[in-house]
């Protein structure tokens, strides 16, 4: 895995909790009925939800791990304050929700032994595709102000830093030697000595 994918690893595991996210909410909205529901999700092979929920829960704790880390350090902080960042994960979080809603869903009606092609003609994929993409916009803005929050954190967290001199060839006077002031009368301190 190279170090680019792993630098964003964060993004999928805020997509994969995204995605766990909308799977229960198309449902409630594709099948209001609690009844039709139950019958609609049993037919469509989730049994295993409990599991796809645990590990999708747990990669997006990782990934608000990663991304507060990256924050914290300083990585992309000066970017993540503006409608850039904001419009930069929302569109990112929207394809990877997708792809991944999508995906989700074949492999629950592979594993009901069900038909792929019903998905078409169901009305759980166009209405998860359109939660997924609100969702997407949802967790970008909360993102946004998670990368303030912490990026505001660290400032404060943080030692300050002193000022460094003007010039590198300066040499710093220490403190036990004494300061000499000039003598009355006498322009500048440099001058032969005087009279005994």
């Amino acid at each position: 895995m190279g170090s680019s994918m792993l630098r964003h690893a964060w993004l999928g595991g805020l997509a994969s909790g995204g995605v766990a996210l909308t799977h229960v909410l198309t449902y409630f909205l594709a099948a209001p009925d609690p009844h039709g529901r139950r019958h609609l999700l049993l037919a469509t092979g989730h049994r295993y939800w409990p599991l796809i929920t645990g590990i999708a829960l747990g990669a997006l704790v990782a990934g608000l791990a990663q991304f507060s880390l990256r924050c914290f350090r300083g990585a992309g902080s000066r970017h993540a304050t503006g409608l850039r960042f904001y419009g930069s994960i929302a569109a990112r979080l929207a394809a990877l929700q997708a792809v991944g809603f999508a995906a989700l869903e074949t492999v629950e009606r592979e594993l009901a032994g069900g038909s792929v092609g019903g998905l078409l003609t169901e009305p759980v994929l166009p209405i998860g595709l359109l939660v997924q993409t609100a969702v997407a916009a949802l967790g970008a803005l909360i993102l946004l102000g998670f990368a303030r929050a912490v990026g505001a954190a660290a400032r404060l967290l943080r030692p300050q830093r002193r000022a460094r001199p003007v010039s590198s060839r300066a040499i710093p006077e220490p403190s036990f030697w004494p300061r000499l002031a000039p003598a009355r009368g006498g322009p500048t301190l440099r001058a032969p000595p005087g009279p005994a």
